[in-house]
């Protein structure tokens, strides 16, 4: 699973059925079942009702929008949303880190390593003192360095976010260093936790415990019980296996559209 750590800022945005607020709030529901395709069908509704809205509220827009492409395995077609929002909001905007931090995200899932160090790098320079975007470029950068240590003093400061996925991701990532060095009984907490993040705040039958899944089957082997290994891995095929959560969400067309 690759780093989801994206702040989504919730602004005011007008109300009424065919409204940006209504499409917005529809993508959020469907995102915390973890149905890509209709949360990003909403958001895309949401952005096209907001064309004279202000830059912050059109680039809270597309964060939002963005994090349901890489979520649903596009992170080629989030990143110029990011892009773009950086692009067009002031230098001074206390948005920009956020959009530095998710272009990051996106570039990452893409597999372009250095490039999402370098935008997270830059995240961390713009982040003007927020205890939050400062503690989510530095976990990013964290993790592309396995640095359990420096993963473990942010953990606190991000599990004090709204965001169950974020959350989740960073409980996720941070068990995954300690099987890396060595510390069993912390990750397999870590692992408990991050998992009931999801079930209690999201659903039981949510896409991303597939993820926890696999992390349980990786701390399986390296304790040598291959038997309880397998075992995860059969149930994190079988989450990725099922047809509730569709996770294609872009058609080639959508892929060449401009970023709104």
């Amino acid at each position: 699973m690759r780093i989801v750590l994206v702040l989504c800022l919730l602004l005011p945005l007008s109300g009424g059925e065919e409204s940006p607020a209504a499409h917005r709030a529809a993508a959020t529901a469907s995102a915390r079942l973890g149905n890509w395709r209709s949360a990003e069908t909403h958001q895309r509704r949401a952005l096209d009702l907001c064309p004279n809205c202000a830059p912050e509220d059109r680039a809270a827009l597309r964060s939002e929008l963005a994090t349901y492409l890489v979520l649903g395995g596009f992170p080629e077609a989030a990143a110029p949303l990011w892009k773009r929002s950086i692009a067009e909001l002031p230098a001074s905007s206390p948005l920009i880190a956020t959009q530095y931090i998710g272009l990051g995200v996106a570039l990452h899932a893409a597999g372009h390593t250095a490039d999402a160090r370098a935008a997270w790098q830059k995240a961390c320079h713009v982040a003007n003192g927020d205890k939050f975007e400062d503690a989510a470029c530095r976990f990013n950068i964290a993790v592309l360095r396995a640095d359990w240590s420096e993963l473990e003093s942010l953990l606190p400061t991000l599990l004090t976010v709204p965001g169950a996925l974020t959350r989740a991701t960073a409980l996720l990532q941070t068990a995954k260093a300690a099987i890396t060095a060595h510390q069993p009984a912390r990750a397999r907490l870590l692992l408990d936790q991050a998992d009931a993040v999801i079930v209690w705040e999201l659903s039981a039958q949510h896409p991303f415990r597939a993820s926890v899944y696999d992390a349980r089957a990786h701390l399986a082997e390296a304790a040598g019980d291959p038997k309880e290994a397998k075992s995860w891995r059969r149930k994190a095929q079988k989450e990725n296996g099922a047809e509730r959560y569709p996770r294609g969400t872009v058609s080639l067309e959508e892929l060449k559209r401009r970023p709104q």
